[in-house]
């Protein structure tokens, strides 16, 4: 799923001029305007010199108050006898993307974890251990990772590399009663991790080991994997862990992240769950959940607008029931108002359940899809913009090149994601290249040229 919300800026301080101050002009010591002090007064010599070098002195420290301020490093060196003066400046902190490459070309132990800055593409290996899935946010500068464990697995473990420190810091998320069952937990999308890193969604599965069994001559089939007794304290499914208080909250059976509201202490998302399907919200302080829009079809997804009312949602249904007819729309609809508004529309599918907003929700992206040759879906990027009530595709029309809507925002306009490109001479050589998409021109960037393995979803 997608990230939907803006991506953090640091907040960078301004710096105010000084007061500024007349300088007193120069008074010229040798002027005859100056005024011989009377004899009787033998002082007066002695109490004028130190009146004009006091002139000079005010002067030059009230010119002083109008120069410009001194740069960065001398404000920090800067000393006096009784006190050190340091202003603390918030650098700007430059956007790099986390992908995941394969060296092998296959699902193992010695995946890399690489960054790369979208400005200049200017590649940086990270020296992660044996991983899964890791993410991370173009502007954060941790590392949420999943490891294996050794039965190919993963246990109920998290693990956040700082970037800045190099400290790899564990929570384990969740451990199950019976000392046999094992856990495997998974972080599906960059959209499950709250873009302040404070918490994040995770799925949790429990299996323990299968007995011994004898397999009679000519047995077809499988067998396992085994689960423990049902606990209902520790239910399978998606939960919401906080990191700062270390509380874990189980939330549903199936969880899509649509969106993070931490300034109102929210989390919105679509659950799949049979019958109860649709727009879900959780109250990220009381852990209260309820429903925002409840879905009336069975593909649904709902991406709630946070500046207005509004929610972008996609219904579909396949048209196997009798009396249905295969069908997807994307809708907008006003929550306090009902309306609905169709924007596009097609057979079952061919709109995908799936949105990315821009940060100032002034136009979002969905996704279109038709089937190759080959039977295999093509993806396609289209965007609609709020001011123009118009839709237009913003990915080259191919029939080779699939793009994912699983992406970040760089800003309003630049969204970065993979695309996938199959060669019609060899479908065996499918490769995913990280692209940047501009859609004030609607130009498509590459990023990289080794195959990316992994990028914000798992």
């Amino acid at each position: 799923m997608e990230n939907n919300l803006p991506e953090q800026s640091p907040v960078v301080p301004a710096i105010e001029n000084a007061l500024e101050g007349k300088p007193i002009e120069n008074v010229d010591s040798s002027s005859n305007q100056i005024p011989k002090a009377p004899k009787k007064f033998p002082l007066f010599p002695i109490l004028t010199v130190l009146l004009i070098v006091g002139a000079f002195a005010l002067g030059y420290s009230l010119n002083k108050s109008s120069l410009p301020i001194a740069n960065e490093e001398s404000i920090k060196n800067e000393t006096s006898p009784t006190a050190s003066v340091t202003v603390a400046i918030k650098k700007e902190i430059k956007p790099q993307l986390f992908f995941v490459k394969d060296p092998n070309q296959d699902v193992s132990d010695d995946l890399q974890g690489w960054l790369i800055s979208p400005n200049d593409k200017k590649l940086e290996k990270v020296d992660l251990p044996a991983f899964l899935s890791a993410y991370k946010y173009p502007t954060s500068q941790k590392i949420f990772f999943t490891k294996f464990a050794k039965d190919g697995n993963t246990d109920g473990m998290l693990f956040i590399k700082d970037l800045t420190s190099g400290e790899i810091n564990q929570f384990e998320l969740i451990k199950h009663p019976n000392p046999e069952a094992k856990e495997s937990i998974a972080i599906n999308t960059l959209n499950s991790i709250a873009p302040d890193d404070s918490a994040l969604v995770y799925n949790v599965s429990f299996f323990k080991d299968c007995p011994p069994i004898s397999i009679e001559p000519g047995f077809e089939g499988g067998f396992g994997p085994c689960e423990p007794d049902p606990d209902p304290n520790y239910p399978a499914g998606y939960y919401f862990y906080d990191l700062i208080n270390k509380t874990n909250t189980h939330i549903d059976d199936i969880v899509i992240p649509a969106a993070w509201d931490l300034k109102n202490g929210k989390f919105y998302y679509t659950t799949l769950e049979y019958q109860k399907n649709g727009l879900k919200v959780i109250d990220l302080k009381t852990k209260q959940i309820s429903m925002v829009d409840k879905a009336e079809t069975f593909g649904y997804g709902g991406f709630p607008l946070l500046k207005s009312k509004m929610i972008v949602k996609i219904e579909g249904q396949t048209g196997d029931v009798p009396g249905q007819k295969s069908s997807s729309e994307l809708i907008l609809l006003n929550t306090e108002t009902k309306e609905k508004k169709v924007i596009d529309s097609g057979r079952w599918a061919e709109i995908q359940p799936f949105a990315a907003i821009s940060p100032d929700e002034t136009k979002f992206l969905y996704i279109r899809s038709k089937l190759d040759s080959q039977s295999r879906a093509i993806y396609s990027l289209y965007a609609y913009d709020f001011k123009t009530g118009m839709t237009r595709q913003v990915t080259p029309v191919s029939t080779t090149s699939s793009y994912s809507i699983h992406g970040s925002w760089l800003d309003d306009d630049n969204f970065v994601t993979t695309v996938n490109e199959t060669p019609t001479s060899n479908y065996n050589s499918t490769k995913n290249y990280l692209v940047k998409i501009n859609l004030a021109n609607d130009e498509v960037t590459k990023l990289t040229d080794d195959s990316v393995m992994r990028f914000n979803q798992n």
